[in-house]
């Protein structure tokens, strides 16, 4: 005959819910490090993969300089040399004869990919009389990055 203590079945029953509670704690751990550890993989492929992109590439052709009224316009075509849409900053650098050049100002143009885009700057200085001679018209262009290629 077998005589079960209250004492044994308190500590047995207290042992099979430390054992529970701390095959919970490890299964709890592990999913959180799995998870955790996703996405660390994640983000680095990620992270590989957007800086393995090469950076846009572009031209600006065809770079004219002419007065409309007292406004003096600078005009020309952004040409995307990439395969893939993008947004390039281009920065024109005008001057009139006998004055300094124009400020600085870019203005950034979205372009689909093996596309072209017209682009053009407006002065919107008033201290030249029109019609003076334009002593440089040109413009560098530089690429942001991703865009939206707009038409």
């Amino acid at each position: 005959m077998s005589r079960e203590d209250p004492y044994d079945r308190r500590v047995r029953s207290l042992a099979r819910w430390l054992t529970i509670a701390i095959d919970l704690a490890i299964g709890v751990a592990s999913v959180t490090a799995a998870v955790v550890a996703i996405a660390f993989v994640g983000f680095l492929v990620t992270r590989h993969v957007w800086r393995s992109a090469p950076p846009p590439r572009a031209a600006i052709v065809g770079v004219r300089c002419h007065w409309n009224g007292p406004w003096l316009i600078a005009r020309g075509t952004v040409v995307n040399l990439s395969d893939h849409d993008a947004s390039f900053e281009v920065l024109p650098n005008v001057a009139v004869a006998g004055r300094g050049g124009f400020p600085r100002e870019e203005d950034d143009v979205s372009v689909r990919r093996r596309a072209t885009r017209g682009w053009r700057w407006t002065s919107d200085r008033k201290s030249e009389a029109s019609g003076t001679p334009v002593s440089r018209c040109s413009a560098r262009v530089s690429g942001l990055g991703g865009g939206r290629g707009d038409d």
